[in-house]
């Protein structure tokens, strides 16, 4: 992240207070279930459900085209 900036920073990541949240303000939060919307999340979706120690899902589109005569 620093590359993009002339001065230090740093690299806040907002999940514990996502999670903090979550749990303070979603009746029956432990019931749910964490969704990302495409394969791109993975990586954050897994992180908050292991936090939360819930399930997830992963949502995932094909972009094929069938081909055209």
């Amino acid at each position: 992240m620093q590359g993009f900036f002339g001065k230090p920073v740093d690299n806040l990541f907002a999940e514990p207070f996502i999670a903090r949240w979550i749990r303070l303000n979603v009746p029956s939060w432990n019931d749910a279930v964490v969704v990302s919307k495409n394969a791109g999340g993975t990586k954050r979706v897994t992180s908050l459900a292991d936090t939360l120690k819930l399930n997830f899902g992963i949502v995932t589109t094909d972009w094929r085209r069938p081909k055209m005569a």
